[in-house]
């Protein structure tokens, strides 16, 4: 019934597994009977537990967090309020390629990168497969775990300097 001044929400993560970019977050007046909403930015640690000899990655799981929000009511007095959330960590697969080379000595061309995978799920039978003027060449890269990279190099003899190159 009355607005809330000077408003700070703070998120606390109880792990290392889901952290904040920039836990804080403010809002100059919350007006009455109004709804906001705040994103938060999460970015995985990708995080292995040591089990015996075996090492897992964290795959579905409950992650905990705190939030205080702590306010200026229309007396000028602050007040606190502290709750906690989960947020359900589901697999995923996030795959980028990094230092990428693409060279031409005499009649072969060469194409070579990384491929990273930064998701919490194993990328099966991953391939690199490159498109020269309509013509696909690839190679099997393989199984590419969590927080894992895997090197591909492609080699072709090529007729003619192609106008395009295209690595998917």
């Amino acid at each position: 019934s009355a607005p809330l001044y000077n408003v700070y929400v703070y998120i606390v993560p109880y792990t290392s597994i889901l952290l904040p970019d920039g836990n804080v977050k403010y809002i100059d007046i919350l007006p009455p009977n109004n709804t906001v909403n705040i994103t938060y930015n999460l970015i995985y640690n990708p995080v292995a537990i040591a089990m015996g000899a075996t090492q897992t990655y964290m795959r579905y799981m409950s992650v905990p967090f705190g939030v205080t929000i702590i306010f200026r009511d229309v007396s000028g007095f602050m007040q606190y309020f502290n709750t906690s959330l989960s947020i359900l960590l589901e697999p995923f697969i996030d795959l980028k390629l990094e230092d990428i080379k693409a060279s031409i000595s005499g009649e072969i061309l060469r194409v070579s990168g990384t491929i990273v995978n930064y998701g919490i799920a194993t990328a099966r039978s991953v391939e690199a497969k490159v498109n020269i003027d309509g013509e696909m060449i690839g190679t099997l890269v393989g199984d590419i775990d969590p927080a894992s990279q895997s090197v591909f190099r492609i080699e072709t003899k090529i007729k003619h300097i192609p106008n395009n190159v295209l690595l998917i």
